[in-house]
Order: structure tokens, then sequence, then C-alpha cells
């Protein structure tokens, strides 16, 4: 796992980290959008990899728990105009 995408607690979503980039204006838009995608591509092997532990050790029962330990934000959106 890169920098980029450190595992933490509540960890936010390529999309939502895109959303709140875009709008604060924090890095230009083709920067935050190509690193989205970097994002989205670590999150899907995290995720596939998660799924073989957890079919192992049976710390999950479904996917949705999964996603709400891993994912789980209390990001309030905003309006984009």
């Amino acid at each position: 796992m890169t920098t980029l995408n450190k595992k933490i607690n509540n960890m936010k979503t390529a999309v939502e980290w895109l959303v709140e980039q875009i709008t604060d204006g924090t890095i230009p838009a083709r920067e935050a959008i190509q690193q989205a995608k970097e994002m989205e591509k670590e999150q899907i092997f995290d995720s596939f990899n998660a799924g073989y532990i957890n079919s192992l050790e049976r710390k999950y029962k479904t996917t949705e728990q999964y996603y709400d330990k891993t994912f789980k934000s209390e990001i309030k959106w905003r309006n984009i105009h």
C-alpha cells in the first residue's frame, strides 16, 4: 500500500476523496482524477485481499459489514455548481 492510500479507520472511497479535492480546489482536477484512479485500483486490490483473508478468518459476515468498517464516511455532500 502506498502513502497515497494509507489504511486508516473510516477510510474515504476514491470518489469521496475526489469530490473533496475538486470541491476544495486543493489540487488541479486532472491531478486529482489521476490520483483517484490510483486509489480506486488500490482499494479494489485491498478489497480482494481482505475478502480472501476474511474467507479464512470469518472476520466479517457480510460485505456490508466490511464496507461500513472500511469506508463508512460522514461526508456531508455539498451542492457543486
